[in-house]
C-alpha cells in the first residue's frame, strides 16, 4: 500500500516536471521570437507591397501632397523635378506657419524587398510632427523607422529625411492617376505614417 502511494507520488512528480519543461520550452520559444522581431534589424520584411513592375525614377516626377483638410488644417506639398531637385511647401493652420523651401536635392535608392528609399535633402517634418519646428532638419541624431523592413534607418548627418516608396496592396480601378504607389514618412513603429499621394505631373 505504501509502495503504491510512493509510486503514485513519483509518477505525479515526473508528470509535473514534464509539463514544467514543456511550458518552459514554449516560453523560451516565445522570447526568442520576440527577440528576433525586435532586435534583428537586418531582416528583410515583405510586409509592404513592392513597387509596381516597370517602375522608374521618372514616376516620382510631379506634385505630391500630404495633409489634413479638417481643423487644424495642414498641407505638405512636394514638387519633384527630373533634374534631381524638389521644393517643399508647408501650411499649418494651428501654428500659422507658411514655409517654402529652395530647390533641394533628392535621390532614389532601390531596396532588396522591392520597395525604395527617396532621400530628401533638407526635408522639413513639421507637418508630420507638429511638435517640430519647420526650421528643424534631421541632422542624423534621430533615426527613422522603416516599417517595411522592420528596422531603424540612420539618417545622413548632412541633413536629410528618407521617404519609403512602396506599392499599394491593390490597384483601385477608379483611381484617376497612374501612380499605384505612395511616398511615406514613417514617424516610428508605433506612430501613424505620413503619406504623400500623387496629385499631378
Amino acid at each position: 500500500m505504501v509502495e503504491d502511494r510512493l509510486s503514485k507520488d513519483t509518477k505525479n512528480q515526473v508528470l509535473f516536471f514534464v509539463v514544467l519543461i514543456i511550458l518552459l520550452g514554449l516560453c523560451l520559444c516565445c522570447i526568442f521570437s520576440v527577440f528576433q522581431t525586435v532586435f534583428q534589424t537586418d531582416k528583410v520584411n515583405t510586409g509592404c507591397p513592392p513597387l509596381p513592375k516597370g517602375f522608374s525614377e521618372k514616376d516620382l516626377i510631379g506634385t505630391w501632397h500630404a495633409g489634413s483638410p479638417s481643423y487644424p488644417k495642414s498641407s505638405d506639398t512636394l514638387i519633384i523635378r527630373a533634374d534631381g531637385t524638389y521644393k517643399q511647401i508647408i501650411e499649418l493652420e494651428f501654428h500659422s506657419v507658411k514655409y517654402e523651401s529652395d530647390w533641394q536635392s533628392w535621390r532614389f535608392e532601390r531596396r532588396p524587398n522591392g520597395t525604395g528609399y527617396l532621400h530628401m535633402e533638407g526635408l522639413r517634418e513639421c507637418a508630420a510632427n507638429p511638435e517640430d519646428s519647420c526650421e528643424w532638419v534631421n541632422d542624423g541624431s534621430i533615426p527613422q523607422a522603416d516599417v517595411c523592413e522592420s528596422k531603424w534607418m540612420e539618417p545622413n548627418p548632412m541633413g536629410e529625411s528618407v521617404l519609403v516608396v512602396y506599392g499599394y496592396p491593390f490597384v483601385d480601378p477608379n483611381r484617376k492617376v497612374s501612380h499605384p504607389f505612395s511616398l511615406t514618412l514613417f514617424r516610428g513603429f508605433e506612430s501613424s505614417a505620413w503619406d504623400y499621394n500623387f496629385e499631378k505631373p
